[in-house]
């Protein structure tokens, strides 16, 4: 009982830091500055495993160099596209911890792509934390040690 109760209040203290993130090194910061650019989404994955999205959706298309793409503006809001789609809503931040929300997108369904998108915006949409590392690499964390990687991505 005594190890039950340890291990609970271990938990909870853990559970309450807005300065780990999970799964991650000391090195990924919360930066809200450096949030604020445009990032490429190159896979998603966990402390043990990882997976790249398909090479045919980081192809240029549009204004930026992908096709799966997210902005975060500094006053809150958020626009991008996942596959053909655009997308948008907003974003609160405190520390490491992330609430996107009101997200919109267009309706354009892409045959080849549906499963990417649709797996991009659920982790989206249930992004709790984040973290930014070397101001090039970003991680929204959505689960236990599951994260969207990113990176850096500059106007053609």
């Amino acid at each position: 009982m005594l190890v039950f109760l340890m291990a609970v209040m271990s938990f909870c203290l853990c559970g309450c830091s807005d300065y780990l993130l999970p799964g991650s090194d000391d090195d990924y910061i919360a930066d809200r500055t450096k949030l604020c650019q445009a990032w490429q989404l190159i896979g998603y994955g966990t402390s043990d495993s990882f997976h790249m999205i398909d090479e045919d959706y980081r192809t240029p298309s549009a204004k930026y160099g992908s096709r799966f793409f997210i902005v975060f503006h500094p006053e809150g809001s958020f626009d991008g596209q996942e596959s053909i789609n655009q997308i948008g809503g907003k974003f609160t931040c405190k520390g490491h911890r992330i609430t996107i929300e009101d997200l919109y997108s267009t309706l354009i369904y892409d045959e080849n792509g549906w499963k990417e998108s649709e797996e991009f915006l659920n982790r989206l949409m249930a992004a709790e934390s984040y973290g930014i590392k070397d101001g090039s690499k970003l991680r929204l964390y959505y689960g236990d040690n599951e994260f969207l990687y990113f990176e850096l991505l500059k106007a053609l």
